[in-house]
């Protein structure tokens, strides 16, 4: 069976919704496959991308390493913490756990920014059902239970579930979110799609957008990004409506978020970060 036509069986049997998003603000979705899940770029299939089925969904991610929380002494028996002082502590990225990277203090995201957290694992990495949910331990989440396929790379006019687009964390991705309310007394609620796709009745509201040029900023994120290694961009633009910020960029174990939008913050988060994940495939 062709992969698309896979994919779109397994969410259908899974009950999720395959009904097409509402276009928001922001950028334009280009033309896309009936098949795709709502991904506003298509344009680079994946054709790297395993088949769907999972025969056990409850066992953790075969090539995820140990995430517990690495040893946080230094080597003078002090724990390591971003030093207020002189700057952040690069050298142990705050006791921060950085996957599976050899590039060192390269790698660690501390220096974006003080905007950006090291979100500690408290649950395994293992997978759930499709169109279910699961509690976590952040606000956006960096880590824990995901589905057993990532969400489509690219920009996305509507919400997709959070249990998607964790496992593109999983990958080495970046997520990038934003939840604009509208304008007090603007007396419109721009459409910003059907609610967590592609399961609507998962509980979050559709996402006001109010914010278009800062859409369009976090879109160029992905549309400048090169193509990678592996052969597409890993990273996701999307809103959020239970975002607790404006703005925010997501890695597995990282999080940078702001009601203000820090451009070269996100740029520098994706540098540290992109393909940093514990498992390297697209």
């Amino acid at each position: 069976m062709p992969r698309n036509a896979l994919a779109l069986a397994t969410l259908l049997a899974a009950g999720c919704s395959t009904s097409a998003l509402s276009p928001g603000d922001g950028p334009s979705p280009a033309d896309r496959a009936p098949a795709d899940l709502s991904v506003a770029d298509s344009a680079e299939p994946d054709s790297a991308e395993p088949d769907l089925a999972v025969p056990d969904l409850a066992v953790p991610d075969l090539a995820v390493p140990d995430l517990a929380v690495p040893d946080l002494a230094t080597t003078d028996g002090a724990t390591a913490t971003p030093d207020s002082s002189n700057g952040a502590d690069l050298a142990n990225c705050g006791g921060g756990f950085l996957g599976n990277t050899d590039a060192g203090a390269a790698a660690c995201p501390l220096g974006c920014s003080p905007q950006v957290v090291y979100v500690p694992p408290t649950d395994p990495p293992l997978h759930i059902d499709y169109c279910t949910t699961a509690p976590h331990n952040h606000n956006p989440p960096a880590n824990g239970l995901h589905w057993p396929w990532h969400a489509n790379w690219g920009v996305y006019q509507g919400v997709p579930q959070r249990e998607w687009w964790i496992h593109c964390l999983e990958h080495g991705g970046i997520v990038l979110l934003y939840n604009c309310p509208p304008a007090v007394g603007d007396g419109s609620v721009p459409d910003g799609g059907l609610g967590p796709y592609p399961c609507p009745d998962a509980g979050a509201t559709p996402a006001p957008a109010s914010c278009p040029q800062e859409i369009a900023e976090l879109a160029a994120f992905y549309t400048n990004h090169p193509i990678d290694e592996l052969g597409v961009k890993r990273i996701v633009v999307a809103p959020d409506p239970l975002l607790p910020t404006r703005f925010a960029a997501v890695a597995w174990d990282w999080v940078w978020s702001s009601d203000q939008l820090d451009l070269p913050a996100i740029q520098c988060f994706i540098d540290a970060r992109y393909g940093h994940g514990p498992e390297e495939e697209p």
